[in-house]
């Protein structure tokens, strides 16, 4: 579901056909596995069950995504619209970071403690942390990897050296679930369950400032939910923008506060009314905009106004992560969901140079009028729906309620206005009875003659003595004029009949339009009368088929045997082979056979007749 207040333009790349909320899940899994209206940006972007966290490399070339099941990283490259290559993982993934500007070389924090660290041959190396780590962030200029988790350390881990070094002390028992690192100045940020924003500089190596963001906000916004919570709002998100004086802060209940890091008080707050923690905060590129996110919904709004919001975007399934494109209007959304949503924004800057046919699409589509909300379903108001006769249908399935009408399905809709409405129905009648019969005469061969015009050539001076000359007299008793003549009546007998042809399917269509409603109130009787004759044959042949079973096995045989002997008698001394449903086979017994084996039956019936009449005399 995609919401622009502001009006602007937000194209769903991925999202294929646009379906109500009322629609079953079962008929929802059978348009989403139709793709012919999806467009699918990068091949294979996406994983079998969910995408746990997506990031683009530094030089937008590539993009990275980690996903289950079974646990997997996904490396893409951009300029060919599909991915390098894959490798499974032991664990699920928690955060992963780029080290440098291409793919070679990868950063993964996973959920068993583990971080792995990735060249472009394999699995480099394979470490394990103290405490179970939520989030991590790089210092390029020391090549030091930061990580913060359940306990109150933030743990360094210099790559140059290969080892520890002396974690920062946050003092935060309940542990820290964001860091983040500016690259210009190097601050680093890290925000705990406790609400503290703590921020050490490197170099010292030391806390260089903390600040209570509930006490802050109360200042500036004192009917705000999160100033009213007080000290027990945990910040799930941060981020420095691209001049490092703004931060942006996330907090669990839902909020986004812009802080400057020389003031101690929030320049602005942005509620998403959801009451779900916040997932990322990022910021756009121009430096005008900011892209929050929550576990339901992408909140686009302006950083210098929290009243104006740019465009509301609520996937179908949860939020875990969100990436940008520098100079452009598209982002990726990573979700509990196979796919990873893509949406792409005209006028926040062009397409990346690997798919710039988003700007002719989106040019396409604005010069197309979108009127239709979705493709199986018609919007009536309740004039109309009163109109069509269907006001008794309000408060059933087939009439679903929306803002001020509501929403029915497009077949029914079509056969309420052919019955409202006959006139259209009949002019539609008539419409396919002239495509048909223009499609008929179409695939006719005809010769068309060249017109003569008598009058024309009668007047003309050149012509009046040939017109006026008895030579050039038809003559209607020649063999060549009967010829003609009668080739001519034919000619029009073929044209008639042609006619009567056309007249009688007019009528059939006619017919069958009127009397359709007829035909299935026959039908639905015929079905009706069909299943109680099947009911009562089943029951017949059950009853059957357990009067056979009482019969001894021997009678049976006996039976059987006489109705084959009787039907080899009928078909002429046939041998039929085979069971009374299925395939058979049949062979025939030539005459002189047939006609010995009856002389020796008789002989031994004689014989056995002689032998009965001596046993009488003795």
């Amino acid at each position: 579901n995609v919401v622009t207040p502001s009006g602007v333009q937000v194209l769903n790349i991925t999202g294929g056909r646009t379906l109500p909320s009322w629609v079953p899940e079962k008929k929802r899994k059978k348009v989403r596995a139709e793709s012919e209206n999806k467009l699918h940006l990068v091949q294979d972007l996406g994983f079998p069950v969910a995408t746990q966290c997506l990031r683009v490399s530094p030089d937008e070339e590539y993009a990275c995504a980690t996903g289950v099941y079974k646990p997997r990283m996904r490396m893409f490259e951009l300029c060919e619209l599909s991915m390098k290559f894959e490798r499974y993982l032991d664990c699920e993934v928690v955060d992963f970071l780029f080290l440098t500007q291409d793919w070679r070389k990868l950063v993964f924090l996973e959920a068993d403690r583990n971080i792995e660290l990735h060249t472009q041959d394999g699995t480099y190396y394979k470490f394990r942390i103290p405490r179970f780590g939520r989030a991590m962030a790089y210092r390029e200029d020391k090549a030091e990897v930061v990580v913060c988790g359940a306990g109150p350390d933030l743990y360094r881990i210099n790559l140059d050296v290969g080892r520890f070094f002396e974690p920062f002390a946050t003092g935060c028992a309940e542990g820290n679930n964001a860091i983040e690192v500016c690259p210009l100045h190097g601050l680093v940020a890290a925000g705990g369950d406790d609400g503290v924003l703590r921020c050490f500089d490197p170099r010292t190596r030391h806390l260089a400032s903390s600040l209570q963001i509930g006490t802050s906000a109360l200042t500036r916004y004192p009917h705000c939910d999160l100033a009213q919570s007080g000290d027990t709002n945990s910040i799930t998100a941060l981020q420095f923008d691209r001049t490092g004086l703004g931060l942006g802060v996330g907090t669990r209940s839902g909020h986004v506060l812009l802080y400057d890091i020389r003031k101690a008080e929030p320049i602005l707050s942005k509620d998403h009314q959801y009451d779900q923690p916040i997932k990322c905060i990022r910021y756009h590129s121009n430096g005008q905009y900011v892209f929050t996110a929550d576990t339901k919904l992408v909140k686009i709004w302006d950083k210098n106004s929290a009243e104006q919001t740019i465009a509301n975007i609520e996937p179908e399934a949860d939020i875990n992560d969100l990436a940008l494109f520098d100079d452009s209007g598209l982002f990726m959304v990573a979700c509990d969901h196979p796919d990873v949503h893509s949406y792409y924004i005209p006028s926040f800057g062009h397409a990346p140079r690997w798919c710039t046919f988003l700007d002719n699409l989106s040019e396409e589509l604005q010069e197309q009028e979108q009127s239709v909300i979705y493709d199986d379903y018609k919007f009536l108001t309740r004039d109309e729906v009163e109109h069509l006769g269907m006001d008794k249908m309000i408060g059933s399935q087939f009439l679903k309620p929306y803002m001020h009408g509501f929403f029915v399905d497009m077949r029914l809709y079509k056969k309420m206005m052919a019955v409202s409405n006959p006139v259209s129905y009949k002019d539609y009648v008539k419409e396919r009875i002239r495509e048909r019969r223009a499609k008929k005469v179409g695939s006719r061969i005809t010769r068309k003659a060249k017109g003569v015009n008598v009058e024309a050539a009668a007047g003309d001076d050149r012509f009046k003595e040939m017109m006026s000359s008895s030579d050039f007299a038809l003559d209607e008793q020649s063999e060549d004029f009967k010829r003609s003549s009668a080739s001519l009546r034919a000619r029009e007998k073929k044209k008639m009949a042609r006619a009567a042809e056309e007249e009688e399917a007019e009528e059939e269509v006619e017919e069958s339009a009127e009397e359709s409603e007829d035909e299935r109130e026959e039908m639905v009787k015929r079905d009706v009368m069909r299943s109680k004759f099947l009911g009562v044959d089943s029951a017949i042949k059950k009853q059957r088929t357990d009067e056979k079973r009482r019969i001894p096995l021997k009678r049976r045989l006996e039976q059987l045997h006489r109705t084959e002997e009787a039907r080899r008698f009928e078909m002429g001394g046939a041998r039929v082979k085979g069971t009374k449903i299925g395939n058979k086979e049949v062979g025939f017994i030539p005459r002189s056979e047939r006609e010995k084996k009856k002389k020796e039956k008789e002989k031994r019936e004689e014989a056995l007749q002689r032998s009965g009449r001596r046993r009488r005399k003795t």
